[in-house]
This record gives C-alpha cells, structure tokens and sequence, in this order.
C-alpha cells in the first residue's frame, strides 16, 4: 500500500511540474525561411498578393488531391480568401484571409485551422538586383495552454520544411513564367 500511494504522489507531483513547466514556455512561436527568386519584385508580388496561384506552388496542394478549395473577396489584395476541406486529416479544414498589404514589399495572411487558435503568416519582399528575395513567415500564439505550448517548441521542425520546400516551389513557379 505504502509503494502505490509513493507511485501515485510521483504521478502527481510529475504531473504538476509538467503543467507548471508549460507555463514557463514561451506563449508564442514564430520562424521564418527565405530564398532569392530571379524574378523583378513586382511580379513574385503578383502571385503572392492573391490565392489563384496559391496551389501552383504550395508545399501542402499534393497532400490530397480530393481536397475541396473555395475562393471569397476579391482576387487579390486585403479581403482575398481562400478556405479548403479535406478528409485527409494532414490537411484538414481551414482557410485564409489576406489582412494586410504594403504593396509590392509585404503581404500578411491570418491562417485559421479547424480546432486551432488563428496564426499569421507573411512574405516580405525586396528588391536584389533584378532577382526577389522573398522571406516567408509564421507566428502563432497558444495563449495560456500549457500543453499547446509545449508544442511550440517543436512548431518550427513540423512546418519548417515546409515552409522551405514551398519557397522552393515558388521559385520553380515564377521563373518559369
């Protein structure tokens, strides 16, 4: 009786430094990739400042070929929205909005995962030589969620690669057009 009542003193005291220790971690999460496009700035804006080309480049489109896409507003600029639904659940349910542009430098874009706090992602753009290099961005807050926290610190390995295989794409896709 006296080691089940020690096992279960352990469990509970692990389990409160667990949380207390998610409590100690940061409440947000951001990282950032780049990559030089031989292409003018206002052109690499062009297909960013909108979602028509979005699947033409982006590192999650080939996940599930089945997966639905809607478009709202406008076609480009603040308001353009793209949402998608998928039953695959890599790719799940979730849209974008373009919230804010700075034209031909900076467009910001609110992510809004099904079940998850909303996120912001950018591109920054400048002018290098007649090349673009394009820094594209994300940022999420996990509010005061321990356990989501803990996530945090593993955001950047999970979405990272392919934040960088997308850039990739993107600059396949822009010089070649």
């Amino acid at each position: 009786m006296k080691i089940l009542r020690g096992v279960l003193i352990a469990l509970v005291v692990l389990i409160g430094l667990f949380v207390l220790g998610g409590f100690l971690l940061p409440q947000q999460s951001s990282f950032t990739r780049s990559i030089v496009i031989s292409r003018p700035q206002a052109e690499v804006f062009q297909v960013l400042n909108g979602f028509a080309e979005f699947n033409e480049w982006s590192p999650w489109h080939d996940l599930d070929p089945n997966a639905a896409y809607s478009y709202e507003g406008p076609a480009s600029g603040v308001g353009a929205m793209m949402a998608w639904s998928s039953e695959d659940p890599s790719v799940g349910k979730g849209s974008q909005r373009i919230t804010q542009v700075d034209a031909p430098n900076r467009v910001d874009v609110e992510l809004a995962f099904e079940g998850q706090n909303p996120a912001l992602s950018w591109y920054e753009l400048s002018a290098n030589g007649n090349a673009t290099e394009v820094t594209w961005g994300f940022s999420t807050d996990f509010g005061s969620n321990p356990i989501n926290r803990y996530f945090g610190l593993l955001i950047e390995d999970f979405v990272g690669a392919d934040y960088e295989r997308g850039l990739q794409q993107l600059k396949q896709y822009a010089e070649s057009k």
